[in-house]
């Protein structure tokens, strides 16, 4: 690489070594057809500062088994977080008032985030424990990660991309509990992908997830109408 290049002064070393083989090329004694000879063999011509230089390859395997770690770690954190978390106001009100009573088309309020409400009518068929009704979240939550690992891959800033995107304490509150906004964050993430990643009909499925979006929290319309 160029900075291995600047370290080792590989410009000056390949120089020197051009510069010793013309100077012997003239001569027809025995040392120097020997001497070039030698040179023949070799890149560069020339000590450097230091006995070795240890290059740390942050390869594409490497890449791959820190993403793994990562998926894991963090899917396993929400999966726990959404366990041990005691249920919110917002939570109890919206799964009486709409999933257990399956009145999920109640739109009187925006406390009702539609598409969740759906998805916490189906789960509780389960069992009406907070984790299962965070179930639908926390799901979404791992296919945001999966899609973030997969983004970050094909970034130069690998590592910076990764954890700006997931580190952020709000993302990781809404795959928690059971309400819209973690589920419309992966929509949203899914729609920005499927426009720069899907090669055939990026732009219908694009809409497609920010409408989708929009019915488990309305504000997303908001993403909606910018990208038109």
């Amino acid at each position: 690489t160029g900075e291995v290049e600047k370290l080792t002064n590989y410009s000056q070393r390949k120089n020197n070594l051009e510069a010793r083989k013309k100077m012997l090329e003239d001569k027809e004694d025995y040392s120097s057809q020997k001497e070039l000879e030698r040179l023949e063999q070799k890149y560069t011509l020339g000590k450097v500062n230091f006995d070795s230089v240890v290059i740390l390859d942050f390869g594409n395997s490497l890449k791959s088994v820190i993403s793994t770690l990562i998926f894991i770690g963090f899917s396993t954190f929400i999966f726990y977080k959404a366990f041990i978390t005691e249920i919110t106001v917002d939570e109890a009100y919206s799964f009486l008032n709409y999933s257990y009573v399956e009145n999920v088309l109640n739109i009187g309020i925006a406390n009702n985030h539609l598409l969740n409400s759906y998805l916490v009518t189906l789960f509780q068929n389960f069992g009406y424990s907070e984790i299962f009704l965070r179930l639908p979240n926390v799901i979404f939550g791992w296919i945001y990660i999966a899609l973030v690992v997969n983004v970050s891959l094909k970034s130069k800033n690998y590592l910076l991309s990764l954890f700006l995107l997931i580190l952020n304490p709000y993302v990781i509150d809404f795959f928690s509990i059971s309400r819209g906004y973690g589920i419309t964050t992966s929509l949203i993430f899914l729609s920005i992908y499927s426009y720069l990643y899907f090669k055939n009909y990026n732009l219908y499925f694009s809409i497609f997830f920010l409408i989708i979006a929009t019915t488990s929290y309305h504000v997303a319309v908001i993403f909606l109408i910018v990208f038109y």
